[in-house]
């Protein structure tokens, strides 16, 4: 039998992230476990991770301190556009593979851009102060 791949997620928020796209995406592979956990720290991080093939993540910064904690560790994929919370110069030298998602939350993005000109336009933010002043 194939050795089993753990992957975790190092930034569930709470429950709030409840990993049902990537369940679903990894069902078809039953030699694959996903695991979620809540990491605001280094050290939280290296304790989900110990036994991971690979960590999935927005938020945590995954540093060469990191790396190096975690020697089973073969990739990390980075939602998002860029590589800003991976230390890839470490990465690359520990030879772990580093991917990010690089059309991750174009609608969303666009969508606030939209909202941050209107509100701007319209001075939204000023008149809402002018309201709770009583102006």
């Amino acid at each position: 039998m194939e050795h089993p791949c753990l992957i975790v997620r190092t930034d569930v928020d709470g429950g709030r992230l409840p990993l049902t796209i990537e369940r679903q995406i990894i069902a078809a592979y039953p030699n694959i476990r996903l695991c979620g956990a809540d990491c605001a720290n280094d050290e939280q991080v290296i304790a989900a991770a110990q036994d991971a093939d690979v960590i999935i993540t927005n938020e945590s910064y995954i540093n060469r301190r990191v790396l190096q904690a975690l020697p089973k560790l073969k990739g990390i994929v980075r939602y998002g556009i860029g590589y800003d919370r991976v230390d890839i110069a470490a990465a690359a030298q520990l030879g772990k593979v580093v991917t990010n998602v690089p059309d991750f939350c174009f609608e969303e993005i666009g969508n606030h851009v939209l909202m941050f000109i209107l509100a701007w336009t319209k001075k939204l933010l000023p008149l809402n102060n002018m309201v709770h002043s009583g102006q």
